[in-house]
């Protein structure tokens, strides 16, 4: 019975990338490890995007370690025998053999597209894929416009269902709604059909607004008219009700006249009691009398209470207008008492109505003279920063003044957290102020002394990482390039802490009996025994280590001092299958006669604790 194989995605994007002229685009790419076999193959999911079939493509697949360093590259892989249409895709049936089993992710670099007609177009520079072609969700976009779009499909008999993206005009291409590119010169979508002058006409936000506004205004007519109706219909009923009343009042007289008082009066009561009650249900349990009673709220300046209120009848008359009121005017009285944050919070919600936006901007302003008194100068310069853009200029230079200090201040502090070596803290504060004096080149330096302190604290992984993202910084890629065989070792071990990231059994060269076990953990540490044959421990060392220029040193102690001493020579680390089980071989001096040559033969562990 065959082996069930045992398949493991490595990587696996959804991706739409192009470079301009180019006549094909890259969809999607799949990384495949068969733990089976030990073998490793790339998919990548290409389509066609000009017109003519295509035939033939011919492209480079740079590989990556788990580091992002290339590890091998794959020249002039091809795929031959197509017949590709316009808008076809090609390539995840056909599997690319990657030799490197290091490798993580891959690149594709297109060389040559050829046509049916034998035409070749090719790439001269060896540019790479360059253009993210992800668009937007046209709802997402549009909001409450997306509504009218909708109705301009409706009208040009358009399905609005395959539309489903913001759509993007440049000068070398579009990409229509329907998420097809198309060439500068084409005007009609080779995907969905749709004109290129249709679609920029129908998705302005400008014509949306005006239709968007003209909708609106229609259905409040609507509204309008039929709340006339109601109120009309209430009022008529009220003054039926005064008639009743009042016919029944003459009846009460007339009742007295004719000797029958105790009768009526009894008949009376039980009459008006059922009639006010009734009333009361009625009247009160309509829209119109909430909208009254919140009414009264609002101008007795009950502001919570109003906007409860009009909120429990949503869309009565104009009662969502009148929340906005409320709260406007809650805002203003929260402003004047005092209490310029609660008062922002409020605008925040009111942005467009009345001048809600300016008083927002003045409000920021108290927050910010007040932050900068309490010397919280970073709070304060956010929010003088807002009040800058303020149209009363009076405002705004006297927000820009205080900010400068705001500035000088964080500038300072940010000084003062490298002194105490608070460089993460330092980091934060010199990125937040961008460009001034030099804070672009101490966001620099305090990357480089979080990688320095990782790496003393012997994180070597976690040093790596910082360590890539400064290169070309004062000594960062010669420190790299000392920690080469550690980066082998490590590279595909996680930074959470610490399986082993490397653990394995010896062979001596010379042969002998003995067992060799080599450990090396991601936060510094190791073991390294040696036994018998009958399993008893001949030599055993453990401690903190370090590689550097293909030298492991371990960490002594004397005096209470600390100090590296060499402990062995690594020849080399490659990968290997000879051993089942095994994937690395790494060759070392013995660490403790530092001559013989010992041959190790482990696995590289990764992050989620499986054997890779």
């Amino acid at each position: 019975m065959a082996k069930e194989e045992r398949i493991r995605v490595i990587e696996e994007k959804n991706i739409h990338l192009w470079f301009l002229g180019s006549p094909v685009a890259l969809c999607s790419m799949k990384l495949e490890l068969n733990e089976t076999k030990n073998s490793m193959f790339a998919y990548s999911k290409m389509m066609n995007v000009q017109p003519e079939n295509i035939k033939a493509v011919l492209f480079d697949v740079i590989c990556y370690d788990s580091v992002h360093k290339v590890v091998d590259t794959m020249h002039k892989v091809a795929y031959y025998e197509l017949d590709i249409p316009r808008n076809g895709v090609f390539g995840m049936d056909t599997p690319i053999r990657i030799r490197n089993n290091n490798t993580r992710t891959v690149e594709f670099v297109v060389l040559s597209v050829t046509t049916v007609s034998e035409e070749t177009w090719e790439n001269t520079d060896m540019t790479h894929f360059g253009i993210d072609m992800q668009q937007q969700s046209i709802i997402n976009v549009q909001g409450d416009l997306n509504k009218d779009f909708i109705d301009n499909c409706t009208k040009a008999n358009i399905d609005h269902t395959k539309l489903i993206f913001e759509p993007v005009f440049k000068n070398e291409y579009w990409m229509c709604a329907c998420g097809t590119l198309n060439w500068s010169d084409e005007n009609t979508c080779s995907g969905c059909k749709v004109t290129k002058d249709w679609l920029i006409r129908n998705t302005s936000r400008e014509l949306l607004l005006a239709q968007s506004k003209k909708r609106i205004s229609a259905a409040r007519k609507i509204r309008e008219e039929a709340q006339a109706r109601e109120a009309q219909d209430n009022i008529a009923q009220t003054v039926e009700f005064e008639r009743r009343k009042e016919n029944y009042r003459l009846q009460q007289k007339e009742a007295k006249s004719k000797g029958n008082a105790k009768q009526i009066i009894t008949a009376t009561l039980l009459v008006i009691l059922l009639a006010v009650a009734g009333v009361t249900v009625y009247f009160f349990g309509l829209p119109s009398a909430r909208y009254l009673l919140a009414i009264n709220d609002l101008n007795s300046r009950q502001y919570d209470s109003a906007i409860k209120k009009f909120g429990k009848i949503d869309g009565f008359l104009n009662s969502n207008e009148l929340i906005k009121q409320a709260t406007y005017e809650k805002a203003v009285s929260e402003l004047s008492s005092g209490n310029p944050s609660e008062a922002m919070n409020l605008l925040y919600s009111i942005l467009n109505y009345k001048d809600s936006e300016e008083l927002y901007k003045s409000a920021a302003f108290q927050v910010g003279n007040a932050e900068f008194q309490a010397e919280n100068y970073r709070r304060a310069s956010e929010m003088l920063r807002l009040a800058m853009t303020s149209s009363d200029s009076s405002i705004a230079e006297n927000a820009a003044q205080t900010n400068e200090q705001c500035i000088q201040h964080i500038y300072d502090q940010a000084l003062s957290d490298i002194q105490s070596k608070k460089y993460e803290e330092a980091k934060e504060s010199f990125e937040y102020l961008g460009d001034y004096k030099d804070s672009a080149d101490k966001v620099t330096y305090c990357t480089y002394m979080l990688a320095d302190l990782e790496y003393n604290q012997r994180n070597y992984a976690g040093a790596i990482e910082i360590y890539e993202t400064i290169r070309g910084y004062s000594d960062v890629d010669s420190r790299l390039a000392s920690l080469e065989n550690l980066r082998k070792v490590t590279s595909a071990a996680g930074t959470d802490g610490s399986p082993a990231v490397w653990n394995g059994y010896g062979i001596v060269n010379e042969g002998n009996n003995s067992d060799y076990v080599f450990e090396f953990y991601l936060d510094g540490k190791y073991n390294f025994a040696v036994f018998t044959p009958s399993g008893q421990e001949r030599n055993s060392m453990t401690g903190e280590y370090k590689i550097e220029n293909d030298i492991i040193y371990t960490m002594y102690y004397s005096d209470g001092n600390e100090a590296w001493k060499p402990m062995s020579t690594i020849k080399s680390i490659t990968d290997s299958s000879e051993i089942e089980g095994k994937n690395t071989q790494m060759i070392m001096t013995d660490p403790f006669n530092k001559k013989t040559t010992i041959t190790m033969y482990g696995n590289i562990i990764s992050d989620d604790n499986v054997s890779m």
